[in-house]
């Protein structure tokens, strides 16, 4: 986390005035912590302990319009985010299927949709600002 915070302090001299840096360590961060934990739910066969499809394919379009809203205000740290949850998603698609719970493929679909549209909306409201 130093050297994270060492290299931000470094590209915020080189490169002057950085738009955006801050938000895209955070969003970053929060998306390799998405990432981690669906692949590792998935790889160690725990969503059926944990989510039920229904339960998953619902929490997909309520994370995808908290995340559609705040992708207005705060369009890097969310794009990065919703990157890190949409490779989770896939990634864990993939265990998933690998673990025999293949009935969880198509919520995760769902999520990677969702996270792709959230990270189209923050590149859209980033470009804009």
């Amino acid at each position: 986390m130093i050297g994270l915070l060492v290299g931000l302090l470094l590209l915020s001299w080189v490169f002057g005035r950085t738009r955006g840096l801050l938000g895209g360590l955070v969003g970053g961060f929060l998306g390799t912590l998405v990432l981690i934990g669906m692949t590792s739910a998935a790889s160690n066969g725990e969503l059926a302990a944990i989510y039920s499809p229904a339960q998953l394919l619902s929490a997909a379009f309520v994370m995808a319009a908290a995340a559609a809203v705040l992708a207005l205000v705060a369009p890097y740290a969310t794009g990065f985010a919703s990157l890190g949850w949409g490779v989770g998603a896939l990634l864990a698609a993939t265990a998933a299927r690998r673990t025999g719970q293949a009935m969880y493929i198509l919520p995760l679909a769902v999520h990677i949709a969702a996270a792709a549209t959230v990270v189209c909306l923050a590149k859209w409201r980033a470009a804009a600002s």
